[in-house]
């Protein structure tokens, strides 16, 4: 029996370390800007931010792994207008091998407008 109640108390804790390693992780990633689920984005509601929002939310909102947890669109403040040039067309490419429909021109010309107009200066 004793075997058994070390064997539970063992379980509890290492849920509990995966907890609290899971919470510091999502603090660290929120605080940095790194992948956190942002609740604050400039201007998602004008027409270039629902482009951003509709065509990056299409891979960056959707759940990954199997907790669910998505990790939402980029804030934009998190890199400047010239880091965003350079990460737009890796995504692209990413999009290119998801087989997902490709930005067009408008839809490409809004979100270098919006990612410009909101990044990090």
């Amino acid at each position: 029996m004793r075997g058994l109640e070390q064997g539970c108390a063992t379980s509890i804790c290492a849920a509990q370390r995966f907890y609290i390693g899971a919470m510091v992780l999502s603090a660290v990633l929120w605080a940095t800007g790194c992948g956190g689920v942002f609740t604050e984005i400039p201007d998602l509601d004008g027409p270039d931010g629902r482009v951003f929002a509709q065509r990056c939310g299409a891979c960056h909102g959707k759940p990954f792994g199997d907790h669910g947890i998505t990790h939402g669109v980029p804030d934009p403040r998190f890199r400047t207008a010239a880091e965003w040039k350079e990460v737009l067309p890796k995504m692209e490419r990413l999009i290119q091998e998801k087989e997902l429909p490709p930005l067009t021109v408008l839809e490409r010309e809004a979100i270098i407008r919006y990612l410009s107009t909101h990044a990090k200066s």
